[in-house]
């Protein structure tokens, strides 16, 4: 969940991105986790607020494709 840089956006490689050196190293690590990235660019802090949350000072509601309630949903 997040924005551009979550997402990898211009990332020169897809493996540089903090996003999948985190996953790489859980991996080593043999957590077993997963990383689900649900980050998008251009996302704002209104747009990953939970669904029925407050809408924002321009008028725009969450975006529930992405926000902290479909994060909570991969539990």
């Amino acid at each position: 969940m997040g924005s551009s840089s979550a997402y990898g956006w211009k990332a020169s490689v897809p493996d540089s991105t903090w996003v999948n050196r985190l996953q790489k190293d859980l991996d080593f690590y043999g957590r077993g986790d997963v990383i689900i990235n649900i980050a998008n660019p251009g996302n704002t802090t209104f747009d990953c607020l939970p669904t029925g949350a407050p809408y924002a000072p321009d008028g725009y509601a969450s975006n529930p494709a992405q926000n902290v309630t479909k994060a909570l949903s991969y539990n």
